[in-house]
């Protein structure tokens, strides 16, 4: 079996003030929290990887919508040709029913005009 000797460092490691410095009595000490360190640093590795996986599977879907959409478009600007079209001829047809409700109103009128005089005629056979 192998000897582990055990050291006393004195040696000053720089790090970013968002990590908390602790002081190390010996190398195994510093071994095993570098170990925790790097054991920590391939969890999130391991998150960022599923991360990139999850966002490429998105990237799939929604590549995949926006030609779906592309083509919903593309029928909607028929759709709404057609509907142009169907609105403008309906205007056509609105304006000859104008026109020949304007007619009939003329023709009731003469009509009531015409039941007035058929109406004194009347009275004035009763009256006889």
């Amino acid at each position: 079996m192998m000897k582990i000797d055990k050291k006393k460092l004195s040696l000053e490691i720089p790090l970013p003030e968002t990590f908390t410095k602790v002081n190390a009595d010996d190398v195994e000490d510093i071994g095993r929290k570098l170990d925790k360190g790097n054991s920590e640093l391939r969890e999130i590795n391991t998150t960022l990887s599923g991360v990139a996986q999850e966002t490429h599977n998105l990237n799939i879907i929604m590549s995949s919508f926006v030609v779906d959409q592309r083509d919903f478009n593309k029928e909607m600007r028929g759709h709404n040709q057609r509907m142009d079209e169907h609105n403008q001829r309906m205007d056509e047809h609105n304006q000859r029913m104008d026109e020949h409700n304007q007619r009939m109103d003329e023709h009731n009128q003469r009509m009531d005009t015409h039941n007035q005089h058929l109406e004194r005629i009347l009275e004035k056979l009763a009256e006889k």
